[in-house]
């Protein structure tokens, strides 16, 4: 009776077992992987980090509120409200807008919010709003509207006050302002907003620094006192994260700069994948002189130090040999009878090679040089060249080389034309598939015994059809993960580089020019610098996230286990 009672409960256990397996589908590797990944938090929010950044990089001249090299210098420097709100360090400065013949809505004393209607101004029978860029307190001084966002303390003098005080006059704390004529009560300047009180004594001349004084507004029923502003910071919601130095729109720089560090990436995987892969493959498969050659390859270019050989690599194509973009002045002002120039010795280098040169509009001829070291260097030259017009030339005008043409300053004139990314994606790419060489070769090395291998083997399967249809694809798990974590690395090397001034070539936004640009002004603009680097920040951290889920997710281990 016990045995055919375990036999029942294990044949229900196996029917169950199997009815469990019928209802669950079946799934291959890579779809259990994707499942596996969707359940991972970290890793699809990292996945919606990158398509984010990918759909700002591919229609970021659609998404950017203005075109990324654009200045307004009477913004630059300017922030919105709420960047002053949080960071306190930020002093903002006040908003004065210019009056012309007009009729305000508003006086001294009003609180008034952002992109207020304040009046309008008719100039030349036209008539125009007169809206302020920040919130704060209005001052009718003169012909000026000042918006401030210090202090401003309000007394009333209705009835009864005698004032002591007239429109426009400096006062400092303590000062007695007016005092009631029955009570003998009186109002006291207090200027609670003062810089610090060491910073405010007497000078020699009896006088205090401008920032130490409050200045008094007086209207028919309330004195005013203004707290002196120590502000810098100009208050616009015109950029919604402010302007950098030129005036120009952070965000959609930062949006721009989405395209070239993603460009980094792509370039970087692209040719370590195809690269890569290709050679890991051949050599790890071939095996033999062929793995011996190939490896030797890959061990002399990890002798090199990646960045500092593509930091060569940059230095040497931007270089004034290749560009040819280094101009001279003349050291003399030279006239149409002009036909000899004497140089600095120290500029001979510079003309090496150079046949010909332009001055303005003229192109001259270098006919002969005479050079003799640290004594002179002159140039013998020819007027009018390539029927150019003779004509006279002050000292210090601008002389552009003509430089022979050469394969190096042919790959930097296709750089410039792409901004300055050519060269990125030259020492990136130069670099990146020696380490996926090597990982693809000892990935192949450790499958390519295998047992279904050895099966495909003596089935008569050809060395190709082993190669692409048995080893490639049980290797390409390792070398997607090992690919997306090596991303960040492609990433920061095209920041560093922009960062110390050899990448993308300006006005072009970069995050690591960014970034450099903003250390400049860290303690009085920290946002600029801050911006740039959490939007580098995220994207690394994102293919990070996603690099370690999807090496869970590709884990054979871990199939079929939640």
């Amino acid at each position: 009776m016990a045995e055919a009672a375990d036999s029942v409960a294990v044949e229900a256990e196996s029917n169950g077992i199997a009815q469990i397996a019928a209802e669950r589908p079946s799934q291959n590797l890579w779809q259990d992987a994707f499942s596996r990944l969707l359940r991972n938090h970290a890793a699809v929010l990292g996945l919606i980090i990158i398509i984010l950044n990918f759909g700002v990089a591919l229609f970021a001249e659609r998404l950017a509120p203005r075109p990324y090299e654009k200045q307004v210098l009477a913004l630059n420097n300017s922030t919105p409200q709420w960047i002053i709100d949080v960071f306190p360090s930020l002093e903002a400065k006040d908003e004065t807008i210019r009056l012309r013949g007009a009729e305000l809505t508003v006086q001294t004393g009003d609180r008034v919010a952002a992109d207020q209607l304040l009046g309008e101004s008719t100039v030349r029978g036209q008539t125009s709003e007169i809206r302020n860029r920040m919130a704060g307190t209005v001052i009718i001084e003169g012909n000026q509207l000042i918006i401030t966002q210090e202090e401003v303390e309000v007394y009333d003098i209705r009835s009864g006050w005698e004032v002591f005080v007239a429109d426009g006059d400096p006062v400092l704390p303590g000062d007695v302002l007016a005092q009631h004529q029955e009570t003998a009560e009186q109002y006291v300047a207090q200027l609670r907003g003062l810089t610090r009180a060491e910073s405010c004594q007497l000078r020699d001349d009896g006088t205090r620094p401008r920032l130490c004084v409050g200045t008094v507004y007086l209207t028919e029923e309330k004195l005013f006192v203004r707290n002196p502003n120590i502000g810098y910071v100009k208050v616009s919601d015109e950029y919604p994260l402010g302007a950098d130095y030129l005036g120009r729109d952070m965000l959609s720089r930062l949006m721009y700069g989405a395209q070239i560090s993603l460009a980094a990436a792509m370039i970087g995987s692209t040719v370590s994948l195809v690269l890569g892969v290709a050679l890991g493959l051949s050599s790890g498969f071939i095996g033999g002189r062929v793995d011996n050659f190939l490896m030797r390859v890959v061990d002399i270019m990890y002798s090199f130090p990646t960045i500092l050989l593509v930091i060569a690599l940059m230095a040497f194509f931007r270089s004034a040999f290749v560009s040819g973009n280094t101009a001279v002045s003349l050291p003399v002002a030279i006239d149409a009878t002009e036909t000899t120039i004497e140089f600095p010795t120290i500029l001979e280098k510079e003309f090496r090679g150079v046949q010909s040169f332009n001055i303005g509009k003229e192109t001259v001829a270098i006919i002969d040089k005479d050079y003799e070291p640290e004594v002179r260097f002159i140039l013998t030259i020819e007027r009018g060249a390539e029927g150019t017009e003779v004509m006279e030339h002050a000292a210090d005008a601008n002389i552009t080389l003509n430089r022979p043409w050469s394969f190096a300053r042919q790959l930097y004139t296709i750089d410039n034309a792409l901004g300055g990314m050519f060269f990125i994606a030259l020492g990136i790419g130069f670099t990146s598939w020696a380490p996926m060489a090597r990982l693809t070769r000892g990935q192949v090395l450790s499958i390519r015994e295998r047992e279904y291998v050895e099966a495909a083997r003596s089935l008569g399967a050809s060395q190709r059809r082993i190669m692409f249809h048995h080893i490639y694809p049980n290797i390409l798990g390792p070398i997607v993960v090992a690919e997306t974590l090596t991303i960040p690395s492609y990433i920061a090397y095209e920041a560093f580089l922009s960062f110390i001034g050899l990448g993308v070539n300006p006005p072009t936004p970069s995050w690591g020019a960014m970034i450099s640009e903003g250390a400049e002004l860290m303690r009085d603009y920290p946002y600029q610098a801050l911006f740039p680097a959490l939007a580098l920040f995220f994207i690394m951290f994102a293919f990070n996230f996603l690099g370690d889920g999807l090496r869970d997710a590709l884990d054979p281990r871990l199939r079929g286990v939640d």
